[in-house]
Formats: C-alpha cells, sequence, structure tokens
C-alpha cells in the first residue's frame, strides 16, 4: 500500500480529517497530488503535497482556494519533539521541484525546524453560545449589523458565476488582480454541492440589488470564510458585518466549535475580522526556490 493510500484508508475511518485535508478536495482542485509518510519509533505523520506544473517549471504550493495544506499527525497527543522531527522528515522527502511554496495549518510544527519560514496569521472565533459572540462583538460593529437587519435581506443561491461577479468587484476597487481564477471556483463549488460542505450566501436590498456575498465552508469541527465580496458601491450598508455574523450564526447551529475567518494580508480586512474579537493564531509559510530562472524572474517582476 502506498503512502496515499494508507492516507485515504485512515481518512475513510477518521472523523477528525479538516476539509483541506479530504481526498475528495485535493482529487478536484489539483492535476496531481501525493503523500509523503513518516515512521519515528511508531509515530506516524503524513504530508500531502500537489505538483503542479506550467510550462517547464514544477511546484509544490497550495491549491487555488486551500489555506492550509502541511503535516497530518496520525495522534493528536505527540510531543513537539516528535512532531520536528516528523516535520522535518517529511518535508526532506519532499520531491525535487524548481519552487517550494506551502502554507501550513497551524498545528504544524516548523519554528526549530526550517529557517526558510514566513510567519503569517488567521482569526479564529470558538463558537459558544450567539449572545455571548455578540456580546463579544466591537460597538461599531454592531451598528453596522443592526443598520443592515432594516433594509437587507440575507439568502443563499447556488450561482457561483453571480458570486464570482461579487467577488471580482472587490478586487477592482482595489485596483489589483483577483486572488483566484473563475475555473477554480467552480471546481470548489462542485466539492461542496457534491460532499455538502459549503453555503454561497447573498445579501440584497429591495430593489433586488446584491450587496455582498460569502463562499462559507466546513468540515465536522470548523466552518471557514472561504472568499468574500462587496459591491463598493452598498459600502455603507452594514451588508458585509451582518452576512459575516449569519455566517457565524450559521455555523453556530450546524454545530461548528470554530469559524476560521483565514486571515488576511489586506488591513482594512484584517481590522474588519478584528471587529468579531477572535483569537489571533499564526502559522508558517516555507518557501524554498531551486530553480535560478525563477529567482532571476521573481527580482525581474519586483
Amino acid at each position: 500500500m502506498t503512502p496515499k493510500q494508507e492516507y485515504i484508508k485512515h481518512c475513510k475511518h477518521s472523523s477528525n480529517i479538516g476539509l483541506f485535508f479530504q481526498p475528495f478536495w485535493w482529487d478536484e482542485l489539483c492535476d496531481e497530488w501525493d503523500v509523503i509518510k513518516a515512521n519515528i519509533d511508531h509515530y506516524v505523520a503524513f504530508l500531502l503535497y500537489p505538483i503542479e506544473k506550467k510550462k517547464s517549471l514544477q511546484f509544490i504550493r497550495n491549491p487555488f482556494l486551500t489555506p492550509y495544506t502541511g503535516v497530518i499527525y496520525l495522534q493528536p497527543d505527540y510531543n513537539e519533539l516528535i512532531k520536528q522531527q516528523l516535520t522535518f522528515q517529511l518535508i526532506n522527502n519532499l520531491p525535487k521541484v524548481d519552487v517550494i511554496h506551502i502554507d501550513f495549518q497551524p498545528n504544524t510544527t516548523l519554528d526549530s525546524v526550517l529557517t526558510s519560514t514566513t510567519l503569517k496569521h488567521t482569526n479564529l472565533l470558538y463558537l459558544t453560545n450567539k449572545d455571548d459572540l455578540y456580546s463579544a462583538l466591537k460597538p461599531a460593529l454592531k451598528r453596522q449589523i443592526k443598520k443592515a437587519t432594516r433594509n437587507l435581506i440575507i439568502y443563499e443561491n447556488p450561482s457561483i458565476d453571480r458570486f464570482y461577479q461579487l467577488y471580482q468587484k472587490t478586487f477592482d476597487k482595489l485596483n489589483v488582480e483577483t486572488a483566484f481564477p473563475l475555473a477554480a471556483f467552480k471546481k470548489c463549488w462542485k466539492v461542496c454541492q457534491e460532499h455538502e460542505c459549503g453555503k454561497l450566501i447573498f445579501i440584497k436590498d429591495e430593489f433586488e440589488n446584491d450587496h455582498a456575498a460569502i463562499f462559507l465552508v466546513y468540515d465536522n469541527i470548523q466552518a471557514y470564510y472561504l472568499a468574500g465580496g462587496t459591491d463598493a458601491q452598498y459600502y455603507g450598508s452594514g451588508a458585509m458585518s451582518y452576512l459575516m455574523w449569519y455566517a457565524i450564526e450559521a455555523s453556530v447551529d450546524m454545530g461548528k466549535q470554530i469559524f476560521d475567518f483565514e486571515g488576511s494580508m489586506i488591513p482594512n480586512v484584517d481590522r474588519f475580522f478584528k471587529n468579531f474579537s477572535p483569537h489571533e493564531l499564526h502559522y508558517y509559510n516555507y518557501q524554498k526556490i531551486n530553480s535560478v530562472l525563477y529567482s532571476i524572474y521573481k527580482r525581474i517582476k519586483k
């Protein structure tokens, strides 16, 4: 049995494998992916990785719309030393490609294992009861939510094309290219429909104008704000504030324990997330460039 076959078998018997580590997610979003296994004194870990080919280069990097990849420790009670040893063994056994660029899930032990890392952060909201969660919201956010509830209507719509229109508008306002192509969203939405692990939630006014939308995905334990978009002409309506709060309430109703905002490198977006009083959690990005040509390209692009 190959490590990939062993990992797939493990997933079939485990209820704790996160959405972004499910074989069905990788089968749809990756052209090619594989698994490495490490075993130290009967402690076992797996590392999922995609192989992406672009022109003459090969990449190992997170699939589109997959915020985390990295190590799955087979038992949750491994001590930090064992985790470090397993992680080091796994990364050293990655195939030789031109570029490695991986965002590891937050519980991956990397800091004392590798030097080529960048620290990033996400925002997690630990879901208790709705009253306590609402009490923790910043006052300005509460005002936005109250304002939106008076004039706007939340509804679900299975149109990924309509969602993408709003997603694009957010980037148009920033005058930058969209982070992910429509094709990636269509693949992701297909997975969510087939496995009942996602929702497209919109918010509109009485004239049927969509103000904003979010793509919510979830597994057995967590819900994730995967992506969202807002029409700039309705920024003052409080739509996204109300929509995000609705998504959090829906996550509570589904019995999820954590809501992951996934963080953002855009300061305004990060500040918006902080209004919900989440906990900031760090995770690591690991990069290694083996291609001289790619290194030159990156320097020229800057």
